[in-house]
């Protein structure tokens, strides 16, 4: 059982690990462009028009939160399968714990020994393992870009916005 739920892991990395890669990469470039949006906008003094900006600001948060949403989704669901199999070796020890006839005890060591091997490990097409460290990997990636793009967004002849530089 345990060696076709590793087996199934292998088998979602090949097949969905691409469509992962380019899932979470849309889903950040969408979160780093609705970012800028806001900063440009906000630079632009869209708020003296409250009407225009709360409705702005309300269709970036929503796409915001949509690409936010789709990439916790995708490294809860992962995390989530990964740690159900590694509590498959709490159980095994129980197994081998409890008095058993020895055919069902050398099974149980058996399976022990496959699990303390072959851990599942999703990942977006080998290229990051997707699990909750990544979700912190991609705020900073998120707010690196936002730094850089900031420094596009400031106008040098207004100083006191966002980064004021002088000519």
């Amino acid at each position: 059982m345990y060696g076709m739920l590793y087996k199934v892991t292998d088998a979602i990395n090949i097949v969905f690990g691409a469509i992962l890669t380019a899932t979470i990469f849309v889903s950040l470039n969408d979160i780093i462009i609705y970012m800028f949006y806001f900063m440009e906008a906000t630079a632009a003094r869209l708020f003296h028009d409250l009407e225009k900006y709360v409705v702005f600001l309300t269709y970036v948060a929503w796409q915001m939160a949509y690409g936010i949403g789709i990439i916790y989704l995708i490294v809860y669901v992962s995390e989530r399968a990964v740690n159900a199999a590694q509590n498959a070796s709490f159980i095994v020890h129980e197994i081998m714990n409890i008095d058993f006839n020895p055919a069902v005890k050398a099974e149980a060591m058996q399976l022990s020994i496959q699990v303390l091997h072959q851990k599942p490990v999703y990942t977006a097409h080998g290229l990051y393992v997707l699990n909750y460290p990544l979700l912190y990997q991609f705020t900073q990636s998120v707010y690196t870009s936002l730094i850089i793009l900031l420094q596009f967004v400031a106008d040098n002849n207004e100083p006191g916005l966002l980064l004021s530089t002088t000519n």
